[in-house]
């Protein structure tokens, strides 16, 4: 896709108001966000995070409506805060991908006064939200939720579990190879010399 530079402006408008949005209505993820970067990526499907920046493929940017591309800043926004991008370690790629994102949405979910649709997307349905055991995933760390998952070194098994993304109340199949919306492939360890950047995310801070 080649953007044009009016496309672009679009975009990064869209983007900085949904930050403004967020810093109006839930501080607390605002504030966090005016210290990320932001960028367009149209090697990437959806949108991830690598811990410095949010990026965006434009076309799904422009399937979301306004409280998804807001529910998507706060779910890339938490993992950057709860260094989920650092904190993998030798554990299960995709185990742990499910484990961080029911971490995520539920605590989203809680700031939203536990309404369903702040953590859904259109062709994604309601958002993984509920352990394996039942609870809120706000209730534990990724970690903990990683040790109630099963093993999916089979990559083309299915599970079933309370927190799966289809039903209203969050409980369906998970397919382990499918995967959700976000794009954990950018997530790297860091050396712990390595000095984190923070800057203000102004338009001209869009890559």
């Amino acid at each position: 896709m080649d953007l044009s530079e009016e496309k672009k402006r679009e975009y990064v408008k869209r983007i900085l108001l949904s930050r403004m949005r967020l810093l109006l209505k839930y501080g607390f993820y605002g504030l966090l966000l005016m210290h990320m970067r932001f960028g367009l990526d149209e090697n990437c499907p959806t949108a991830y995070t690598d811990s410095e920046r949010i990026a965006f493929n434009p076309s799904f940017l422009e399937r979301l409506s306004n409280p998804e591309l807001d529910f998507v800043m706060m779910h890339e926004i938490l993992h950057v805060v709860l260094r989920h991008c650092q904190r993998r370690g030798d554990r299960e790629p995709m185990r742990d991908n499910i484990a961080c994102d029911i971490v995520v949405n539920s605590n989203i979910l809680y700031s939203c006064g536990m309404d369903l649709n702040s953590i859904t997307i259109r062709g994604f349905g309601v958002q993984m939200h509920l352990a394996p055991d039942g609870k809120e995933g706000y209730e534990y760390t990724a970690e903990e939720v990683y040790q109630m998952l099963p093993p999916m070194s089979d990559q083309g098994k299915s599970i079933n579990f309370p927190g799966g993304p289809k039903k209203r109340g969050g409980g369906g199949k998970r397919t382990a190879n499918r995967g959700g919306w976000d794009d954990h492939t950018h997530w790297r360890e860091k050396e712990e010399d390595d000095e984190e950047t923070v800057e203000d995310a102004e338009a001209g801070d869009f890559d």
